[in-house]
């Protein structure tokens, strides 16, 4: 619908809960929340809604359907339909063609069995073209539509078509749905201009922020324009505020309209207070705060009721002085209605005065009560509409009765009714709710005309209805719903008052009552019983009672007379033969009240030019009520209607302000009570003092400030009856003719004059000014300066000579000028110039000063020097130049070196690094000496070099050294560096073959095959063991050795019933060790089946491990040089720093379960991959080839080469385990392997001839 999706009217969305929890909105301007027809909404909280919504100020729509919302579900395909226009237009401006932003109401009229009344319904137009809608709207109705342009508008309202009235306007009816749009267009033509101004009655002044005739606010000034519609008589209407009351001025309008409307508004005063709950404190928002006249509770002044904020605060409007009464009611919450301060009534509420000043901070506590909601249907179910639904406090039972009753034997009457005045109807759907009660034991009655009274629950009277008890906070849900019986046959409705009890006996009686001459006085008694009583009311007459005339309902009512004064009532209520009187009840009749006598003639006093002092006494006759206030009416002299009217409270002076001086004026007083205002009191005249010309300046200085300038101060002149200070006169006259007139503000008392000559007297004149005139003060002589002779620039300085050279300085001297140029010397300007340019900033110095250092130069090089000398005028002419050269830079021993480093490479050696000092001394370093000390003593002469690293050897293993590296130039050596220290590792250990291991014992037979076990050496010879060499002596195998990498073993593929022996060799990476004695002989078992056994051949280590070697895909890209770092150094830890060729070194700091590429530097030697333990630590074998001396053991990542971390380490020159062997260890293992091999060749080929090898 493009009226949605191409709109910039603000559009609504609204989610509504099916279970009556808060809703939820969105908004936005139509083309955005729908945006391209689309919408969605997001973050809904589970649960079953109803959608609806508006566009601009009157087009609503809706969903037809519930919505259920899921959560983690999308809710989708839910399409709004925007209902057709019934009616639209445009409202344009008839002068410019404009959209002009409105309001559109349509008006109908709506009839019932009730009668008829009017009913309306408004949209606002688009705030750019002026178009608007209706929708709804039901067919068949007539419509008639008003235009009204909003508040600021110039433009006048109309009703449809350019008519003034309802009356004249044209209905439109609307069709059936589908039927064609009403066009109904406006021009609204210009409306009748009304400005003024809005004063302060008291004071005069302008008022600011006034809302005049709901259109526009007064300005500073208190100004304003308002349009109205056509000529005629109307009320230009003004808003209060929190210091003024509104206000109402009624005017007859011309088609020129009015200019030049004074509007004064009377001073007004608030109450304002917190409202909270009595049982804990917290502030109560939404309360109902409404303020009634003290003497009439049904007298509503102001707004009829404010409500309290979020902080539980309330303020009224600015009210009239005067006294009141507040009413405090929560209509939709549980707190029980007060009158302030916790009254129950308006009778028993404080009166609150408004004299001169507001009322504020008043503690306003409400009781948290309860409430009772139910549903009253007939006996077919169907909701009794309209029904009242009341509250009587709880009947008597037990204790409490038998007191009631033996009261009652004393008194005919009872003091109050228990019906109380509590209320509610039914609904259309016959539900209702109570208002909120106060904590206690209640029942309820139900009265409709159709079904009489019947009380809770079910019950015909009070004296049998159930009690209900509400506690603070309860809202008691009666059950199920009330069912109002029918009336028997012949049955009479009751009313509440009638069904109390079957009982006959009185309820209440009459009270005494006081009223004025004329006032309605009225007695009310009820009486229970069944049948229902009668009442026949009665009047003491000269002793007797007497019936008086048609007095036989519940309620006596007569207009009081004085006469009536003192008279005695009662009623008399009678049931068969049986009757009760009440008590007796009298009234008091005074005269009736009026507005209250005149007030005598006013005094005035403190007149000044623009205000004066009123005063009077009290009237002598208040008319019976309170005076309440006073109205002083301000006439100009001999006016008949009062210029000004200012409304007070109960006060008996007032300072009238903003008069006008030298003006004659009447006042009169006016006294106010709630009946009326009095008739003015005589005339008193008062005249304001006219304004005069101001008082002359005083102490008057006329100075002299150059040969050409002059200064002049004065006094500033105080107010006084004079009329306001415009500003003051300046004149300056020489030889009788004035050469200035100067005019000067107001607030200024000190002004300059210039241009004037030099050595000449002149007269200086000040005049005080304001709108009657100018007062002429003293007139002073001043005479102007004798002028200067005229100065030039100073000499040249003389004599400039070197006084000191340094390389980056030179000092000089100079002689001060022969003559100043008839100006003081400011100061010396030094410049030095080097090949004709001129070298930085020049240098300038005081005038007292004669040397001067010009700085930041360069060593051993030529400069020129000159220097000027300054005064007022300029700068003089520079000084002959001065050739001089700055001196050599010396030469200084350098620094010391930095970032030494040193490290073992081995038990003897040590490698030293460093950095080259950050500064030579100014000559080049030569070389460099380091010196070695153990503990504090060196350890041999200082060892020199010209590079930046060295290898110190002579050391000591195990231990500790410090070094030091100083730099030396041609100054000499300089300072030694920070000690670096480094530890030497332990002399290498002398390694062995093994011991002897022990002996190989039997651990079980077969036919083919023997197991084996032995203990290992007690020694290893210093290199861990590797594997043995077990020999079999005995069958086939004789003499055959088999590598094993255990200490027990399985011989297989044995004779059976063959006797053998073993011995067995430990192997470390020396050699093997010497061989054990021969076991005895060990003979295998019989063979089962008596095959062949053919020929023994190889075993098995006895766990069965077999081992061998991975598969790779090439050997990785080795790590540059480059690539070691000191960012990287150290990331991994090496087990030692001093290993053997063929050795294992443990790797730690790496990811456990990793793996990486191995590297040893200088020249990159891969030891391939490596893998992490769960540790993250890993062994790696160093090949023996790897040459003695420093090396660095790189660890690199296997995907992307990158170095993972590196550590230093030395390789000693003797090999260990897994190294390179002595020859006559490779001999030996090479004779294994090769009898190993041939065995293997013996064996495939008696496999291939199936003789019984398995």
């Amino acid at each position: 619908d493009p009226r949605a999706t191409g709109s910039s009217q603000r559009a609504y969305l609204y989610l509504y809960p099916t279970d009556g929890g808060p809703s939820l909105s969105r908004s936005g301007t139509a083309s955005t929340l729908f945006d391209g027809g689309q919408w969605q909404w997001r973050g809904i909280p589970a649960g079953e809604y109803t959608l609806s919504g508006n566009l601009g100020s009157g087009l609503d729509f809706s969903y037809p359907d519930p919505i259920t919302v899921v959560a983690g579900t999308v809710v989708d395909t839910i399409d709004l339909t925007l209902p057709p226009a019934q009616i639209a237009g445009t409202v344009t401006s008839e002068a410019t063609g404009a959209g002009v932003y409105a309001y559109v109401t349509a008006t109908w009229t709506e009839t019932s069995e009730w009668g008829s009344w009017q009913n309306s319904t408004s949209v606002y137009t688009d705030y750019d073209t002026g178009r608007y809608e209706f929708v709804n709207l039901t067919p068949g109705i007539e419509y008639t539509l008003r235009f009204n342009p909003v508040s600021s508008s110039s433009l006048a309202s109309e009703w449809w078509q350019n008519v003034t009235t309802e009356a004249e306007a044209t209905p439109i009816v609307v069709g059936e749905s589908g039927s064609e749009t009403v066009v109904a267009d406006a021009a609204l033509a210009p409306g009748i201009p009304i400005s003024g101004r809005v004063i302060d009655a008291l004071t005069g002044e302008p008022l600011s922020g006034v809302w005049v005739d709901w259109s526009t606010y007064t300005d500073s000034t208190g100004a304003f324009t308002v349009y109205a519609d056509r000529p005629g008589d109307i009320d230009l209407v003004t808003d209060g505020t929190e210091t003024h009351i509104a206000s109402r001025t009624p005017l007859t309008l011309t088609a020129e309209g009015v200019s030049d409307l004074t509007i004064a508004l009377q001073r007004g005063y608030t109450i304002s207070g917190t409202v909270t709950a009595a049982n804990n404190g917290a502030p109560l928002s939404g309360i109902d705060v409404s303020i009634r006249a003290a003497d009439d509770e049904y007298d509503y002044v102001g707004n009829i009721t404010v409500w309290t904020s979020s902080e539980g605060r309330f303020q009224t409007d600015a009210l009239p002085p005067g006294q009141y009464k507040l009413e405090i009611r929560n209509y939709t919450g549980l707190y029980v209605t007060q009158w302030f301060d916790a009254a129950e009534d308006f009778d028993a509420a404080q009166v609150l005065s408004l004299i001169d000043a507001g009322i504020e901070d008043l503690d306003v506590r409400m009781t948290l009560g309860g409430t009772v909601s139910g549903r009253i249907v007939d006996e077919n179910g169907t909701p009794i509409v309209g029904a009242t639904v009341g509250v009587a406090t709880a009947p008597e039972t037990g204790l409490a009765s038998v007191f009631s009753a033996f009261a009652r034997l004393f008194s005919a009457s009872a003091a109050t009714s228990p019906i109380l005045d509590i209320e509610t109807t039914t609904d259309a759907e016959g539900n209702f709710r109570l208002p909120a009660l106060e904590p206690g034991d209640y029942t309820l009655y139900v009265y409709s005309a159709e079904f009489g009274t019947r009380w809770y629950d079910n019950k015909a009277t009070r004296a049998e209805a159930d009690v209900i008890h509400i506690s603070g906070g309860q809202t008691v849900a009666l059950g199920g719903e009330v069912v109002l019986p029918p009336l028997g046959e012949g049955e009479t409705p009751r009313t509440p008052e009638q069904s109390l009890s079957d009982v006959f006996e009185i309820v209440s009686g009459p009270t005494d009552q006081t009223a004025v001459d004329g006032a309605t006085v009225e007695f009310a008694a009820l009486a229970s019983g069944s049948p229902l009583p009668t009442v026949q009311w009665q009047r003491l007459v000269d002793g007797d009672w007497v019936d008086i005339p048609d007095a036989t309902a519940p309620r006596y009512a007569f207009e009081a007379a004085v006469a009536d004064d003192g008279a005695q009532f009662r009623a008399v209520f009678s049931q068969g033969e049986a009757s009760l009187p009440t008590d007796a009840a009298s009234v008091t009749v005074s005269r009736a009240l009026s507005a209250p006598g005149p007030v005598a003639a006013p005094v005035v006093d403190s007149v000044t030019t623009t205000s004066a002092t009123v005063s009077w006494a009290p009237p002598a006759d208040d008319g019976g009520r309170a005076i309440t206030g006073y109205r002083v009416a301000l006439y100009q002299d001999g006016d008949l209607d009062p210029s000004r009217v200012i409304a007070l409270g109960a006060v008996q002076t007032a300072s009238i302000e903003g008069l006008e001086p030298g003006t004659g004026y009447e006042v009169t007083v006016s006294a106010v009570n709630s009946i009326g205002t009095a008739e003015p009191s005589p005339r008193t005249a008062l005249s304001t003092t006219a304004l005069t010309r101001p008082d002359a300046p005083t102490n008057i200085v006329a100075t002299a400030e150059s040969s050409t300038s002059i200064s002049v101060t004065w006094s500033p002149v105080t107010a006084t009856d004079a009329a306001p200070l415009t500003g003051y006169r300046v004149t300056v006259a020489t030889a009788g003719e004035t050469v200035r007139d100067l005019d000067v503000p107001v607030g200024t008392t000190t002004i300059r004059v210039e241009g004037l000559d030099a050595d000449t007297t002149y007269a200086v004149g000040v005049a005080s000014r304001n709108q009657i005139g100018e007062t002429l003060g003293a007139v002073v002589d001043v005479r102007t300066l004798t002028p200067p002779p005229v100065a030039t620039v100073p000499d040249a300085p003389s004599a400039l000579r070197l006084v000191e050279a340094t390389p980056t300085s030179v000092t000089v001297a100079w002689t001060a000028p022969v003559a100043d140029g008839g100006a003081p010397i400011t100061a010396y300007v030094l410049t030095a110039w080097a090949d004709g340019d001129a070298v930085g900033e020049p240098l300038t110095v005081d005038p007292q000063v004669t040397a001067a250092s010009i700085e930041g130069l360069a060593a051993d090089t030529d400069y020129t020097v000159s220097v000027v000398a300054v005064n007022a005028v300029g700068p003089s002419a520079a000084s002959g130049p001065l050739a001089v050269r700055t001196a050599p830079t010396p030469v200084t021993a350098p620094e010391a070196p930095v970032d030494v480093r040193a490290a073992a490479t081995s038990q003897s050696t040590a490698s030293v690094s460093w950095t080259a000092p950050a500064t030579d001394g100014g000559a080049e370093v030569v070389g460099y000496e380091l010196t070695v000390r153990r503990g504090a003593e060196p350890v041999a002469a200082a060892v020199t070099v010209t590079g930046t690293s060295a290898l110190i050897s002579g050391l000591l293993p195990k231990t500790e050294y410090t070094v030091t590296v100083a730099a030396r130039n041609s100054a000499g050596l300089g300072a030694a560096s920070a000690a670096t220290a480094f530890t030497t590792p332990d002399a290498l250990p002398v390694l062995s073959v093994p011991g002897v291991p022990g002996v190989p014992t039997h651990v079980s037979s077969t036919p083919t095959s023997i197991s084996l076990s032995w203990t290992a050496p007690e020694s290893d010879g210093g290199s861990p063991i590797t594997g043995y060499i077990l020999t079999i002596a005995g069958g086939t195998l004789d003499g055959w050795p088999i590598p094993v990498s255990s200490t027990s073993y399985t011989v297989g593929d044995l004779l059976p019933a063959t006797p053998y022996a073993f011995t067995v060799q430990a192997v470390n990476a020396v050699g093997a060790s010497a061989a054990t004695v021969w076991t005895d002989p060990i003979s295998t078992l019989e063979s089962e089946d008596g095959s062949d056994p053919g020929t023994d051949e190889g075993g098995s280590d006895s766990d069965g491990d077999e081992s061998g070697s991975e598969g790779g895909a090439g050997t990785p890209e080795p790590p540059s040089e480059d690539d070691l770092s000191a960012q990287n150094r150290g990331s991994v830890t090496l087990g030692a720093i001093v290993v053997a060729p063929g050795g294992t070194l443990t790797v730690s700091g790496l990811t456990p379960g990793a793996s990486y590429d191995g590297w040893f530097f200088s020249t990159p030697v891969s030891v391939g991959k490596i893998t992490a333990d769960a540790s993250g630590s890993a062994s790696v074998r160093i090949p023996g080839s790897l040459p003695a001396g420093t090396h660095r053991f790189v660890v690199t990542d296997p995907v992307t080469g990158v170095v993972v971390g590196w550590a230093p380490l030395t390789v000693s020159g003797l090999p260990a385990t897994g190294g390179e062997l002595p020859l006559d260890v490779l001999g030996w293992g090479g004779l294994v392997l090769a009898v190993g091999v041939v065995l293997f060749t013996v064996g495939r080929v008696r496999r291939g001839s199936g003789a019984g090898i398995r």
